[in-house]
């Protein structure tokens, strides 16, 4: 490659990269999340971005066309439920997420959190989160 060459490969190939960085922004931003924790109880799952990484921890079906699941953050520490239907005759579904903790105490699980969601026509909904609780500690009911 010549002298040329080089300094213009130099001097372009940092251009264009600052130029779609500029445009783009930084891929990690787009998608970071905006709680941690129990600082994300009561928030919606897409909006503060928890959704992006988050796993079904347990599914149940419900009528027909219709199901529940109990989904996780492991990067917002959080928890909730998602409800789907797509049955034609109005049977819908509904969940219950709880973040519960073990009370040495009462010798038995406290609930500490609690939020839920239903839906009675075609789509999808899901209900506030419950943060800042281990995998263990969240269950659901439908």
């Amino acid at each position: 490659m010549s002298a040329k060459r080089k300094l213009l490969a130099t001097v372009i190939t940092p251009a264009l990269m600052a130029g779609a960085f500029a445009v783009l922004g930084p891929a990690a931003t787009a998608s970071a999340a905006t709680c941690s924790g129990s600082s994300c109880t009561g928030k919606d799952p897409q909006s503060t971005g928890c959704g992006a990484d988050a796993t079904t921890l347990d599914h149940e079906d419900g009528y027909p066309g219709t199901w529940a699941e109990l989904r996780y953050s492991a990067t917002c520490h959080a928890a909730w439920v998602r409800v789907y239907s797509d049955a034609p005759n109005g049977n819908g579904i509904g969940a219950t997420v709880y973040g519960e903790n073990w009370s040495s105490t009462l010798q038995d699980y406290v609930i500490r959190c609690s939020y839920g969601t239903s839906i009675n026509s075609n789509g999808t909904v899901w209900s506030s989160m419950c943060g800042g609780y281990a995998v263990d500690e969240m269950s659901y009911r439908v």
